[in-house]
């Protein structure tokens, strides 16, 4: 198919560049969430491009509200799909005790003991106990959600699908499983 040329828009650079620094207070909004600030600018920056390249030229005055609405979501969407999904406490991650509770004896630390993502093999048992135990607070069907979402890597709707439920709900069930489990994890935060 042949390649159809537009006229360029004059006013695309000048509003990109006029969003660009709410783009940038955008990121640092965002910038402590363990994810590089110099990523979410570059990911805050291509949402100001797609909001200025789809607005409705019919609705201008709309057009602060929506861009900002555009990067607030792709910033979401880069968080969601780059950070962990149940934040660990930090004294948890080393508390021995904490570990005996979960029924899980802590390995002998040393320096050469390190699971594949760099951490000691210690932290990753403790990490992986109160998850576990974390997840045994949730019903049946919402570790099965568990299970589909974040182990089989399915979406949200073919989660739904395989459950016979909504994909708004799917979104429901996780976030109360997930709040479930940040809070039972909270509560072991001293």
């Amino acid at each position: 198919m042949p390649r159809v040329e537009t006229a360029p828009d004059p006013d695309r650079r000048r509003l990109i560049e006029e969003y660009l620094p709410q783009a940038r207070c955008a990121a640092q909004r965002f910038a402590r969430r363990g994810v590089e600030r110099d990523d979410l600018a570059q990911v805050a920056a291509l949402a100001v491009v797609h909001a200025v390249d789809r607005r409705d030229l019919r609705r201008a005055e709309l057009l602060p509200a929506y861009v900002s609405r555009v990067v607030d979501g792709e910033l979401r969407r880069h968080l969601r799909d780059r950070a962990a999904v149940v934040r660990i406490p930090r004294a948890a991650r080393f508390d021995d005790t904490l570990a005996r509770r979960t029924a899980q004896a802590p390995l002998p630390l040393a320096d050469e003991d390190r699971a594949a993502g760099g951490a000691p093999v210690e932290e990753v048992t403790i990490e992986r106990a109160l998850i576990a135990r974390a997840a045994r607070s949730l019903d049946g069907r919402q570790r099965r959600l568990l299970l589909l979402c974040f182990f089989r890597d399915l979406t949200q709707e073919e989660a739904a699908a395989e459950l016979g439920i909504s994909q708004a709900q799917v979104s429901r069930l996780l976030a109360d499983a997930l709040g479930r489990m940040r809070r039972l994890l909270d509560r072991d935060d001293p």
